[in-house]
Formats: structure tokens, sequence, C-alpha cells
């Protein structure tokens, strides 16, 4: 680590801590009673939900307990590195034996600390250093190891506190895009709703529009191949549009019969989930060459095809979906009859008010989509965000530096100094009297 601003230091983890140790053997248990036993699987996110860390089987020593501003790090796995700090302890708890704990010393914040454990100067560290291939980890002599750009400590005040102005920032603006993503379905439920619900129109059963309602075919498991015709099922269906998903459809070798025709798709009809997940709806687009449904799915032949989007979106929309859960037939789980499709009362539009239908729905979901699509982009753009600003924090250039504060290489050396005298001094020993 090089060029570091004036008044920081490079050290190392273990001679800016008081302690590097590891962690507790025992097992956990869900009984009260005994010190919480905070382990690995706990840490996820930089966060720990008390409520579910478990309790000590054994009584552990005094020696593990943890104390509010102690790190643990996670030493083994897939999560090696990644850190936790105590900001409060929920009354006696101790840290199990795949988690080393750092205590900081005098010359480091340990907020600080923590901070810098979820830099890119550290992970960088962290994954040059980290043991093995199949299964990573980091021991106690490895972490110690880790070097760590030290400022004094006024200036550790200093960068936390911008940062913690940063995040706060950066955390209002993640809900926010976070929202828009949650929001873009009930926007498309109300494009659909506000359309279908304007429509003043007589309306006909969707029996009379249509050549074929028929469920698809059972009990052909045996006929699955590793290629040939697709066969659809619910998971290939999606939620809230018409597009089927067939990127990882299955695919079978059908039979040669009447039960194979009659479950053969064309292009332009229309797939209505009827079991699992009720109410999905799609419509076979061209150039699939061959496909048949299974029992989960309803076959729908409209008399045109032409008419397949207004009424798959007629059967997507909130007017369509009450209609189809109004006849949820299911008492342990969702299912719909041929005939609660049929008895279905679509709104009596002519094919010119049809497709400019279709085309006004499209448009809006675009612009939807368009919208979700960025708010996704800036969420990825955010989070690389609050990397570069945690990079700009360690390198000495978030906040100015102060000529006036105690160097950091200079209260090392003292406190170097005071240990070197803790550990030398002799001990005091009782004279016997005579």
């Amino acid at each position: 680590m090089t060029g570091l601003p004036q008044g920081w230091v490079e050290t190392t983890l273990s001679e800016a801590s008081k302690d590097i140790s590891y962690g507790f053997t025992t097992s956990a248990t869900s009984q009260e009673g005994r010190p919480k036993f905070l382990r690995i699987t706990d840490v996820q996110d930089y966060s720990v939900d008390w409520a579910s860390v478990p309790y000590c089987q054994d009584e552990p020593p005094e020696k593990f307990n943890l104390a509010s501003g102690d790190i643990v790090i996670a030493r083994t796995g897939a999560t090696t590195g990644k850190s936790y700090l105590i900001s409060e302890v929920p009354g006696r708890t101790v840290f199990a034996s795949y988690l080393i704990r750092v205590r900081a010393d005098d010359c480091i914040d340990p907020f600080f600390l923590s901070r810098f454990m979820q830099s890119p100067a550290y992970w960088a560290k962290i994954t040059t250093v980290s043991k093995g291939t199949a299964q990573p980890g980091a021991n106690a002599s490895i972490l110690g190891a880790l070097e760590i750009p030290l400022p004094p400590l006024p200036e550790q005040q200093r960068i936390l506190r911008k940062l913690d102005t940063l995040s706060a920032r950066s955390t209002t603006a993640r809900t926010h895009l976070t929202a828009i993503e949650k929001l873009a379905d009930r926007y498309k439920s109300g494009v659909l709703g506000q359309i279908f619900d304007n429509l003043d129109r007589p309306t006909d059963e969707l029996r009379n529009l249509t050549s074929l309602v028929t469920s698809g075919s059972r009990g052909w498991a045996k006929h699955y191949s590793d290629d040939g015709p697709m066969f659809i099922r619910v998971g290939d269906t999606r939620r809230g549009t018409p597009i089927l998903d067939l990127s990882d459809a299955q695919h079978v070798r059908p039979p040669a019969d009447s039960e194979g025709r009659r479950t053969k798709l064309r292009t332009g009809d229309i797939v209505v989930s009827i079991t699992a997940d009720l109410g999905r709806v799609g419509v076979v687009p061209a150039g699939v060459e061959e496909a048949y449904v299974n029992q989960h799915i309803a076959l729908v032949r409209p008399h045109d095809a032409g008419s397949s989007q207004f009424l798959a979106w007629y059967l997507i929309s909130p007017s369509g979906q009450e209609q189809l859960f109004e006849n949820d037939r299911g008492t342990t789980k969702a299912g719909l009859g041929l005939d609660d499709i049929r008895d279905v009362q679509i709104p009596r539009c002519t094919p010119d008010e049809q497709r400019g239908i279709v085309r006004r729905i499209e448009t809006a979901f675009a612009k939807i989509d368009r919208l979700a699509s960025e708010a996704a982009k800036a969420l990825k753009l955010l989070g690389r965000l609050d990397q570069r600003i945690l990079a700009k924090a360690f390198a000495g250039d978030l906040v100015p530096q102060d000529p006036n504060d105690e160097p950091a290489e200079v209260l090392l050396k003292r406190l170097r100094g005071e240990r070197e005298a803790h550990h030398t001094r002799p001990s005091r020993r009782r004279t016997a009297r005579g």
C-alpha cells in the first residue's frame, strides 16, 4: 500500500487489535438458559437476526464472551471474510469456532475497522490470502497479517461521519429505486384495469368466441425426450404477460393417437394455467412448429387467431382474473374447470378496436418496462458508487487531512510501547515475613 496521505500509516490487523481469537466449539440448542451462540450462518449481509440465534449446548468460558465493539469474521466456506460489528450485545453471547473475533485496539475505531472490512481493498486482500479452492478459508494468522490503512483517530471520526451521511442518501435512493421495481406490476395492472373497465360494451361468453377449450394430456412423463416437440407446462407461462417463456420447455415424443392430436397447439392458441399457480395466461407465438400442453394447462383456441392477443390481455386484466378466481373450485389447492374459462364474459370489440387496445397496452407496458429496467440499472450503479466511496475513504480522498491531528504512527508507537512495558513489567510477589 503506497501513497498514503500525511498522518496515515500502514499497519496490520494484528497490530491494530487487542485480540484476534477463535470461537467456542460446542453444539447449538434451542433451549434457553445458556448464553446465545453466534454462528457463521447467523451472519448474513453484515447483519444478524438475534431472535433466531440459538443457545450454547455447553457452558462456555468467559473468554468467549462478545462485547460491544467486537467484530466477528467468517473464516471458512463461501462466506470467508464476511464480517459483523457487534454494536449491542443481547445478553451474554459467545461466538462459534468458525468465526474469528477481532477486538480493536485504541488506535482504531471499531466502526472504522468494520467499514474497512466492507471496502474493495479489504476484499481484494481476502481473495488473495484466502486458502483453498473448493473450501476457501482464512485463519487468525492470515487475518492478522492483513494490511490496513490507518489514519489519525480524529480523521477516522470525520470519515465515519461522511460515510454515514453518504450511506443515508444511498439508502434513500435504493429504497425509491426498489419501490419502482416492485410497483411495476401494479402500474401494469392499473393500465389494464383502466383500459378494460372503461369499455362500456356488450359482452360475449368466451365459449362463443372459441372453437376449442380443453385440458392438456396426462401421464406423458413416459414420452419425455431431450428434443422434439415442446410440452408446455405452468412454468412456461408468466404472470402478467401473454408472452410464453420457452427457454426451458420440456420436450416430448407424443403418441400417434387421438390424445396426441387433441392437445396439439397452433399459432395463436391461448393457454391458461388451471391448477397450481392459477390464471397465468400465454399465447402460442408464430415459429413454434409443434407443441402440446400437459394436464395443468387449458388450451383455448379462438375462432379468429387475430383476436388471441386481445383475449389473452383481457384474461390477464383485473376483470378477467376476477372472473377466473371467482370460479376457483379448489378446496385443498387452486383449480379451474373448463366451463369456468368458457363462462368468462369478454367485451365485444371489432377487430380494429381489438388491435388498437393491444397497441395501447403494449406501448404502456414498454414504457413501464423501460422505467423498471432503468431502476434496476441504477441500483447496480448505486452499488458500484457505494464501493467507490469506500475506496476513496480508505485512500484518504474522502475528507481533508488536518495537520493538527496526532499522526497515526505516533499513536501506534505509543500503544506499542505500552504493550511492551506491560509484558516486560515484573510481577509483584508478596515477601514472607520472618
